[in-house]
């Protein structure tokens, strides 16, 4: 099974989320303006009507420039004869590497805009985009496309520091990345906004695996990586669950309502000393230089999660530290006193 496996990668070489393998394309972000919570899966028969038809009328025609009519493009349409494969044709791919997209109103915003989504997928190394493009296997456009069909829009937003430990313990365990899924469906579950507590599960997850470990995962080929299993999916949600508990006792959460603190600490920041809170930073005081959340000098789903989940606005390398260390800190704890628990037993 492994030997396939990998025999199957080698052949393989993915490219962004857009088109990553030659049968399959994305145009979910197509056209530029349109409304919202649009998804062509609702409009199927339409627009399979307009993509034959655009295909029809560039090859009559040639390329020149055309306004975008309300919510239509007209370079927006089939990639082939066989209408399996939909996307846009001005784009360089389709054009021996020149580039048209100029000669539509919105040609700068397609060129240089990507979903969140397809900006996670280019992190990955080869053999993880690979592996989680399985999800999407025998998808055509109109559903690789969809927000609502195609997983990989939700599942990809966890990021790197989720997705690649949990595809080395499906490794270790012959999984593919279906079989992962159903072991942890926290991945697709809507309850959780990924990029918001993508670095709270990566934290616990890591500890879960191997408490003594480099955040860094050892690469698949190592015949000495033979990871833990990882407790079931309900454990690690309610490990997170009970991390995100401590943060609210400890005053995290930013709370816009609390004037007293807004007085003290400053408009668009965290409660970090909030009454009995012990182990701070003591020259994290308020006078203390503060950037934007998301201009911190930091990994970015630390970022998010202070600014996503805490609601920080602002704040101070210092006071971001004193997070990390602390769930990092609460995050061994927790998965200590359940392998004690269990060896108890």
């Amino acid at each position: 099974m492994k030997d396939k496996r990998k025999e199957s990668s080698s052949s393989q070489n993915p490219g962004s989320l857009c088109a990553p393998l030659p049968h399959l394309t994305c145009f979910g972000c197509c056209p530029p303006i349109r409304p919202a919570h649009y998804d062509p899966l609702d409009h199927v028969r339409i627009l399979r009507r307009e993509f034959r038809e655009n295909r029809k009328q560039i090859q009559q025609e040639g390329l020149h420039f055309r306004p975008i009519v309300g919510y239509s493009c007209w370079a927006l349409g089939f990639l082939g004869d066989d209408g399996k494969r939909a996307g846009c044709l001005l784009h360089p791919f389709q054009n021996e590497g020149t580039d048209f997209r100029h000669l539509i109103d919105y040609g700068g915003k397609c060129a240089r805009e990507t979903c969140q989504a397809a900006r996670f997928f280019l992190t990955l190394p080869e053999e993880g985009k690979i592996f989680w493009l399985e999800l999407a296997a025998g998808f055509q456009s109109f559903f690789y496309s969809s927000l609502r069909a195609n997983p990989l829009f939700h599942i990809l937003l966890w990021g790197k520091g989720v997705l690649e430990p949990l595809r080395f313990n499906a490794l270790a365990r012959d999984e593919s990345a279906t079989e992962l899924l159903h072991r942890f469906p926290f991945l697709f579950r809507k309850d959780w906004n990924p990029r918001a507590v993508r670095f709270l599960f990566r934290v616990v997850i890591q500890e879960m695996i191997s408490p003594h470990k480099p955040e860094r995962p050892l690469p698949p080929h190592d015949e000495h990586f033979h990871p833990k299993g990882l407790e079931e999916d309900q454990l690690l949600q309610s490990l997170c669950a009970s991390i995100l508990k401590k943060c609210e006792e400890q005053g995290m959460f930013y709370d816009s309502s609390d004037d007293l603190f807004s007085k003290t600490m400053g408009k668009g920041h965290s409660r970090c000393f909030s009454s009995g809170q012990t182990g701070a930073d003591p020259s994290s005081g308020p006078g203390e230089n503060q950037t934007l959340t998301h201009l911190l000098d930091a990994k970015e789903d630390l970022r998010d999660f202070l600014r996503l989940t805490l609601k920080w606005q602002k704040t101070s390398p210092n006071f971001a530290h004193w997070v990390k260390e602390k769930v990092a800190l609460w995050a061994k704890e927790a998965v200590r006193a359940r392998r004690e628990k269990k060896e108890a037993s």
